[in-house]
């Protein structure tokens, strides 16, 4: 079951992965493609770039000098509930283990009895 979580969970990473930092989306932001990445990455990229026009990382689309982006509220929603899901998880995680300890405990007691 532990497996198919984590493979969910990993499916899901790569969902919300920017394709610059190669970490879960902050402050996501739509280019006029389609594609999506943070802004501040965005913005390092647009800085250091020496393409003009600015290309999309992912599919080499050309823009003008003026990039016209928009933030991505749907991604940010997803990023805002993945990190909630990824905390209870793990909070859920702890409380097994603990429970597993107790039962060790319980069961080492009952044995020397």
């Amino acid at each position: 079951m532990e497996d198919m979580e984590d493979a969910e969970k990993t499916k899901l990473e790569e969902l919300l992965m920017c394709p610059v930092c190669q970490d879960v989306f902050k402050d996501p932001r739509q280019l006029p493609c389609g594609h999506s990445m943070c802004l501040a990455c965005l913005q390092t990229l647009m800085d250091h770039s020496s393409d003009v026009p600015f290309r999309c990382p992912d599919c080499r689309t050309h823009f003008g000098p003026i990039v016209g982006v928009h933030r991505s509220f749907a991604l940010e929603y997803m990023d805002q509930r993945f990190d909630a899901l990824k905390e209870q998880i793990g909070e859920s995680f702890e409380s097994v283990k603990k429970l597993q300890e107790d039962l060790k405990h319980e069961v080492s007691f009952v044995h020397l009895i």
